[in-house]
């Protein structure tokens, strides 16, 4: 499994418990039948590392889920306004995902996670989900591709 973690700065410790129970359902149903394990995320502060975060408390549970962990921060200085989406084709590029978990707490997304679902990931067929949480830690609704 190569997975890919994208999603919203704004997730904060409330929301880690969703993160951890779904990320851990997923992992369950695809580490047993693939092989070239590795973890991509943007070293953004929110659903990146919380993402990171929760992978690490399953793998601790569950040793088979262990994948090694790969971040991608943007070279903001350096790039400025397009650093998140080349840092996106930078990610998917180096990762060729096989599945992707987004995690945000607003319908509309941010641009950076929109870019990375409707952009890089969704045209070329990568499966995944977007799980959408409000303040408080409660999921909302779970949107998954295909």
């Amino acid at each position: 499994m190569r997975l890919v973690a994208t999603g919203s700065r704004a997730l904060t410790e409330v929301h880690v418990p969703q993160l951890r129970l779904f990320l851990r359902t997923v992992l369950r149903a695809h580490v047993p039948y693939e092989t070239g394990f590795v973890f991509g995320h943007g070293a953004q502060r929110g659903a990146d590392t919380l993402l990171a975060d929760a992978l690490a408390w399953c793998a601790s549970r569950e040793p088979a889920l262990w994948m090694p962990e790969r971040p991608f921060p943007a070279r903001w200085k350096s790039e400025g306004a397009a650093a998140g989406p080349k840092r996106n084709r930078r990610m998917f590029d180096a990762i060729q995902p096989t599945y992707f978990v987004a995690a945000h707490t607003r319908e509309d997304l941010g641009r950076g996670t929109r870019d990375m679902i409707h952009n890089v990931l969704l045209p070329v067929g990568v499966p995944g989900a977007l799980l959408l949480l409000d303040a408080a830690g409660n999921m909302v609704r779970i949107q998954q591709w295909p």
